[in-house]
């Protein structure tokens, strides 16, 4: 099993900025995607330089956890202070450790875990980290346990776990 876990951030702007859709051509409104706060950064490096048993930098983002739930960190386009998300790849089993720890990070950085095609579920624990979040970003479902998070990464969010989507008045 491989996996690919995005955890983002749960701050975007309120002002739009316009870009060009890359497959149209037409002009689109987007809400810009903002960094963790620093306290959630430094709650997250904790959190991770703790599992690594050093600093994540010195691990090479490796982390293996005692019961073989192992992955690895990237956080591309870093600038120092200003984290939007960053990625987990596992590429073994999803071990209780494992899904303990995403489920700390979750908690710790106040995260919206994405996950790969075909789903593409938002999840997070709490409804309020979705406060911000553009609509695009659906399905969305809140995680309690390490039994949902297990069986939401396995088989994608059912029907019964979507939260819904809000509803725009014109």
């Amino acid at each position: 099993m491989s996996l690919e876990l995005r955890l983002s951030s749960r701050h975007w702007s309120c002002d739009p900025i316009e870009r060009f859709d890359d497959q149209t051509g037409l002009p689109i409104q987007e809400r810009p995607h903002l960094p963790m706060t620093p306290a959630e950064q430094s709650a997250v490096k904790a959190l991770l330089d703790d599992a690594a048993g050093e600093p994540i930098e010195t691990a090479g983002g490796v982390v293996r956890l005692s019961d073989g739930g192992d992955f690895q960190v990237a956080c591309a386009g870093e600038k120092p202070r200003y984290v939007e998300e960053f990625t987990l790849r596992v590429d073994r089993e999803l071990t209780p450790n494992l899904l303990d720890f995403v489920i700390s990070l979750l908690d710790a950085g106040n995260l919206i875990l994405l996950t790969s095609p075909p789903d593409q579920a938002a999840i997070s624990l709490k409804e309020a980290n979705f406060d911000d979040a553009p609509e695009t970003m659906q399905p969305r479902a809140i995680c309690h346990s390490r039994e949902e998070l297990k069986e939401i990464l396995q088989n994608g969010v059912s029907a019964d776990q979507r939260l819904p989507g809000k509803t725009v008045e014109t």
